[in-house]
């Protein structure tokens, strides 16, 4: 494996040229060449002993939790003097006080990506190993110090199955209803403006209403009324018809008779076809069966806005017929319109244990889907966020093992987790279809506890339907919307022992995803960074927070404020005109990059989301009683933790300045995938990584990272061997934008590079 700092000698010339810079690379040299140490201005001494340095398995120092057969090791060299390498190297690996496989003295001089050589390693299992080289004159050098990697799993080593709240209850779909609009229209086109809407739907003599249903939308926007009670509106916004909204209109249908619905919808204008459309449909459930009110004929509609129109009572014999353009599924609008059931609240999972006896170790090995948060005895397990690794889930699923041996206590213990919707589970309407892929579902758990005691023995605590679950105080995650928290709902000291979760219920025991289940060897994201505001002014009502340059991540807000107050903390990467926050795109309609903060009432309150990043530099707060203090509203820095191995040094600021604005650029779009945004998109384009990936392995230690991915393309080939555009894919990006040459050749290209 070549130097990934070389790239081309092309490129080395030319940034070693960049007079008057210099940029030099840090933990990757050729192979079997050794730094040299030197007193400066001093001439280089004579070739001498090599000396190793740092060493590495799998790219990492140490590794927790591993199913690779053949774990890669690698060494860095220093040396006095100049021109000395290496001629031989010897590696050792023990278990316990056992020889597992000692390589011997073998004639190479290779100190990257050395494979071990010995018998199948045993699961759940500590390896350590070292290693000494010999320089050309034949001189050994010391040991390296000894580092370590432990084996995770195997297959049939899982004890529970996954287990979660159970299926998500189904949002009603736009059968029977048609695409309507003003006399003169057609589905192609229609001009622009509003237009008046109204039609009634009879219900029985006598019927005792016990559910109503009433979904909408428009092309462009509506509002709607029923009974003359507003339930449904939807701002302007581009693509807006793509998001069907739902109401229960049950206590507005209880007033029986006849149910007048009157809606006030937009035609926006400004596309080259230009349809105005509305879509609704209402659903009423009584006693003696269901009736339903759609459009389609008998609807009627207005040019012009009259007083009362809204109202149940109002005279609309006057007002024409409405057009009828197409059937829902027909037109320009095809099927494209999503109607998300009511979001269920993130799950809380929860198990408890004892702890009999003095403890050896303990690891939890966990995937939750799409993320988790784990705690034991009230302590937070790791430092990771938006964990495991986002994957096609129907090829890889991944997990992590962590050593939750300081978290045990004698006696009672509790592990609690909370689990988040990524990718797996979005709810949220978008132009990649990520809420609807073949592998979508509710999110899950699967977990297992292992505890090796002194005396020998072992227990382990694997989810199944001994857990309790409930649901928890996030009402809502997405990657693109943002989380909605509700302290009201926080059940405290839920994952300690002792706490009374009699009232919660057992959990649904869920099918796993196709994926075969892999250890993740990538860096977990963390938290890597805390941002001060540079500047907090008045906008409105509002308070506009300006964290000074751009960051992927989220906002941690200190509050204190009466019970029931709602923050909202909208974020973006730039100001509109009017100078509010920009945070909308026409690839997600509605809600987008906005968190809601739900106030106890319980004094000061500190609140981060778990399971939502965003990509800003502004946040528009709303909501707060006072004007925030720069420590109230922190700028949460988030990204993979990959290594900084490359830096930049010049003589002239202004170049510095660019390259660390690259540095962070490129920090800002690493989530366990490389994005093109950490706005507007969060999807591994395939493109952007390929054009990135020179500047990003020579600046950063990405080996890790580019294995876990190239993972990815290789799982993402259909079974003509294509690769999507957006890699991982839930079946977009196959057609849309493809075949792309410049995109889907980035498997070579990436392999080159690495």
């Amino acid at each position: 494996m070549r130097c990934p700092c070389l790239g081309s000698q092309d490129r080395r010339r030319w940034i070693e040229s960049f007079h008057p810079c210099h940029a030099s690379h840090q933990g990757h040299k050729p192979e079997g060449h050794a730094k040299a140490l030197t007193a400066a201005g001093a001439p280089a001494g004579e070739p001498g002993a090599l000396r190793i340095g740092r060493t590495t398995v799998e790219y990492a120092g140490t590794l927790l939790g591993t199913d690779t057969e053949k774990p890669r090791h690698g060494w860095e060299l220093t040396a006095p003097g100049q021109g000395a390498g290496q001629s031989a190297y010897q590696i050792r690996v023990t278990t316990g006080s056992r020889t597992v496989w000692d390589s011997g003295k073998v004639a190479s001089a290779r100190t990257v990506g050395v494979p071990y050589g010995g018998p199948a390693l045993s699961p759940r299992t500590r390896y350590a190993w070292k290693v000494r080289v010999w320089d050309g004159d034949g001189r050994v050098s010391d040991w390296s110090a000894e580092r370590w990697w432990e084996t995770a799993l195997n297959a049939g080593d899982w004890q529970g199955h996954r287990i979660g709240a159970g299926a998500a209850p189904q949002a009603p779909s736009f059968e029977g209803a048609s695409w309507i609009w003003a006399p003169g229209a057609t589905e192609q086109g229609a001009p622009p403006g509003t237009v008046w809407f109204r039609a009634a739907l009879q219900l029985p003599a006598g019927a005792e209403v016990s559910k109503a249903t009433l979904i909408a939308t428009a092309d462009d926007d509506y509002t709607l009324y029923l009974q003359g009670e507003q339930v449904l509106h939807a701002p302007e916004q581009t693509d807006s018809w793509r998001t069907g909204d739902l109401a229960d209109a049950t206590s507005q249908a209880r007033a029986g008779g006849r149910l007048a619905v009157a809606v006030r919808a937009t035609n926006r204008g400004g596309a080259s076809v230009n349809p105005g459309g509305l879509l609704v449909r209402l659903v009423v459930e009584h006693g003696g069966g269901t009736v339903e009110l759609t459009t389609g004929p008998g609807w009627r509609c207005s040019g012009t806005e009259q007083e009362g129109w809204q109202r149940p009572e109002f005279d609309d014999a006057g007002w024409t017929e409405a057009a009828v353009l197409v059937p829902y599924g027909q037109g320009p609008w095809d099927n494209d319109v999503t109607v998300s059931a009511p979001e269920l609240p993130a799950p809380l999972l929860r198990g408890a244990f004892t702890v009999s006896k003095p403890v050896r170790r303990a690891r939890l090995h966990i995937s939750g889907l799409a993320y988790y948060e784990a705690e034991i005895n009230g302590r937070r397990v790791g430092r990771q966020v938006l964990d495991p690794g986002f994957t096609d889930y129907d090829e890889t699923v991944l997990y992590a093992t962590h050593d939750v041996t300081g978290l045990l206590r004698r006696g009672a213990n509790a592990l609690g987790v909370t689990l988040g919707r990524g990718f797996f589970g979005m709810t949220t309407p978008n132009v990649w279809n990520w809420h609807r892929p073949q592998w979508h579902g509710e999110p899950r758990l699967l977990g297992q506890l292992e505890i090796a005691y002194e005396d020998g023995s072992r227990t382990t605590l694997a989810t199944d339907d001994t857990w309790r679950l409930t649901e928890g105080p996030i009402l809502s995650n997405s990657p693109y919307a943002g989380e909605t928290y509700d302290a009201h709902e926080h059940p405290a000291g839920w994952t300690e022992p002792g706490f009374d979760d009699r009232g919660w219920r057992t959990p649904v025991r869920m099918e796993a995803p196709q994926g075969a289940l892999r250890a993740q060897s990538v860096e977990p994201v963390e938290v890597v960074e805390t941002v001060r505001p540079v500047k907090i002014t008045a906008y409105g009502d509002d308070w506009l927070v300006d964290m000074g340059r751009t960051l992927a991540g989220w906002t941690r807000l200190t509050v204190q404020a009466a019970a029931g107050t709602t923050v909202r903390l909208k974020h973006g990467e730039k100001l509109k005109a009017d100078g509010s926050v920009h945070a909308e795109t026409g690839h997600v309609p509605g809600r987008f990059q906005t968190d809601e903060y739900v106030c106890s009432g319980r004094g000061q309150e500190v609140w981060e989301p778990k399971f939502s990043y965003k990509g800003f530099r502004y946040v528009q707060i709303s909501g707060l009683p006072r004007k925030p203090e720069p420590d109230e509203v922190l700028g949460r820095v988030v990204h993979s933790g990959v290594e900084d191995t490359g830096m930049f040094r010049c003589s002239e600021p202004f170049y510095e300045q660019l390259e660390r604005a690259m540095r962070r650029t490129v920090l800002n779009n690493l989530h366990s995938i490389p994005t093109d945004t950490p706005m507007f998109e969060k999807n591994g384009w395939t493109g952007d990584a390929q054009v990135g990936a020179p500047i990003m392995m020579y600046a950063l230690g990405m080996q890790r990272f580019f294995t876990k991915w190239l993972g990815d393309l290789a799982d993402s080939r259909n079974e003509e061997g294509q690769l999507p555009v957006i890699v991982p894919s839930g079946g977009w990006g196959y057609k849309e934008l493809a075949p792309a040459p410049e995109w889907t050749t980035v498997y070579p290209f990436l392999v080159r590079e690495m």
